[in-house]
């Protein structure tokens, strides 16, 4: 190698070292933060997302409780099961079930226990569930800015809450009547405490037991965790400053969860007798994923309705056109995953494909949810003018319960003049996301690979199962608050660029002055 080279290769290794102590000073890595001061920025924290979320709750009042409802069907199926515990017709077993009704294992139970809570402790109707869900998800942004400040630093942990905290899609699916959204606090609470065991693991296998048990909880509002204890206990120890010690001691986050939801399956074992571990719906989720694929090659049905009117004439069964679940949905569903393999294994590259614009698809964020609305803007009126005729009996907690709650929403009106600064920071988040994440991403890599595959254990985990099945947005938001953490890197930098600037040119500008005034 000739000396020119060596320079050269110096020269960019001295500039690459360079630039790593300016970005780690600017992020401030070795800083710490006083407890009143933590206990500051999350307060603001906390009441900044509170407040976007009630903004959502007052734009969407509308359509709650009617046919025009986001997922109003699916929050119906939730409804029934709430209504039957606050009855007391069971918990888990419920008394009023018709026979061969299998409509216990088209979702988890977790979240139907979560609205009989609410309604035994609160009354009222889906507005007081929103308003409930409001404020444990304002709970997130928190979390999320403790993770970030403890992996990387306060200033990035900071703008990653304030980012998490505005967030269009986080705020949004907050008043969805769905477990969406609640399913992500408990996994940032096990993020929290994995990110506090990574250089300290005293009484490190009570902590596993928490953040197992934290798993659980995701489990047990929606399934799409289920493996998510395996997959951190593999790659949490690579993290870690002690792989070693910490390999040792993560069987309890890898096994912990299974023990945790093992009611669910005795239940369904109780039930009908046959072994389902939590639901009965990866078949169609596979199925649909097929069918969502581009182009659609193999004319596979997209959505339930189809699939259940295609099963009726594949099976010639008139009854199987009525619901996707009922009726014989275990079998149905296992007949499903069998025909969703056969076109796998028959065309695995054309699959691989379709799983990586899956992967691509979760970094769409202009897509999936409405921005706060404008004042006086009125598509959710008009959408729940359009079905005002209609009855949705499924929904009805009671007509009074409806009435009496809908002042919960009118309390986003208080922050009308938060609207459209609310609206704008939601649109310059949801424009420069993608690049900022990208930018923080390589930033974050060049600093530390490790913390960056701390920080990236949540969305890697999304990003390699759900991609396998049919993906929605609203399955991955506990990945989007990392993916604002990696974007956030690079808010803090340019901020610092940005004063640097404003600060030069303030100096430049107080220098020429007084050269005039002399």
């Amino acid at each position: 190698m000739s000396l020119h080279v060596l320079r050269i290769r110096d020269s960019i290794a001295e500039t690459h070292n360079s630039l790593v102590r300016t970005s780690a000073r600017v992020l401030g890595i070795h800083q710490r933060l006083s407890a009143k001061a933590k206990f500051a920025i999350c307060s603001c924290i906390f009441v900044l997302s509170f407040s976007v979320k009630l903004l959502h709750a007052t734009d969407i009042a509308p359509v709650m409780h009617t046919r025009a409802q986001e997922q109003g069907g699916m929050a119906a199926a939730y409804q029934w099961e709430a209504k039957s515990i606050v009855q007391g017709h069971g918990l888990l077993l419920f008394d009023n079930l018709p026979d061969n009704d299998e409509r216990l294992l088209t979702h988890a139970p977790g979240y139907a226990m979560f609205l009989a809570l609410v309604y035994k402790l609160f009354g009222g109707s889906f507005f007081t569930v929103q308003l409930v869900q409001n404020v444990l998800n304002s709970c997130s942004p928190v979390l999320i800015f403790l993770i970030a400040s403890e992996v990387v630093a306060w200033r990035v942990g900071t703008v990653a809450g304030v980012l998490s905290a505005i967030s269009h899609h986080l705020s949004y699916y907050s008043n969805v009547i769905l477990p969406d959204s609640l399913c992500a606090l408990p996994l940032l609470g096990a993020i929290y405490i994995l990110a506090s065991q990574r250089y300290a693991l005293k009484r490190s296998i009570p902590a596993m037991i928490l953040a197992g048990a934290l798993i659980s909880i995701s489990i047990w509002l929606r399934p799409n965790a289920l493996l998510m204890g395996p997959f951190l206990a593999v790659l949490f120890p690579i993290t870690s400053a002690f792989p070693r010690k910490a390999f040792r001691r993560v069987w309890v986050l890898a096994i912990l969860p299974f023990l945790l939801i093992a009611p669910i399956t005795i239940r369904n074992y109780k039930q009908y007798g046959r072994f389902v571990l939590i639901t009965s719906n990866t078949g169609i989720v596979l199925l649909e994923g097929i069918g969502d694929a581009r182009g659609n090659p193999f004319r596979v049905p997209t959505n339930d309705v189809e699939i259940a009117s295609w099963e009726a004439d594949i099976y010639n069964n008139p009854e199987y056109a009525g619901m996707w679940w009922h009726p014989d949905l275990i079998e149905r569903d296992r007949a499903r995953i069998r025909m969703g393999l056969d076109i796998i294994f028959k065309h695995p590259f054309w699959y691989a494909k379709v799983v990586g614009l899956r992967m691509l698809g979760m970094f769409k964020f202009s897509a999936g949810a409405p921005l706060i609305l404008r004042p006086g803007d009125r598509v959710f009126a008009d959408a729940a003018a359009e079905v005002a005729e209609q009855k949705n009996g499924n929904l009805i907690p009671s007509r009074e319960d409806i009435e009496s709650d809908r002042r919960l929403p009118a309390l986003g009106s208080s922050l009308s003049f938060f609207r459209r600064a609310a609206r704008l920071l939601q649109r310059v988040i949801k424009e420069s996301e993608q690049a900022f994440l990208a930018a923080g991403f390589l930033l974050s890599l060049a600093l530390s690979r490790r913390r960056t595959l701390f920080l990236s254990l949540i969305p890697l985990y999304y990003l390699a199962l759900q991609s396998l099945l049919h993906t929605e947005f609203r399955y991955t938001l506990p990945a989007h608050y990392f993916f604002l953490t990696f974007a956030s890197i690079a808010w803090v930098l340019l901020g610092w660029v940005v004063w640097r600037i404003v600060f030069k040119a303030g100096g430049f500008l107080r220098q020429s002055r007084q050269a005039e005034r002399t």
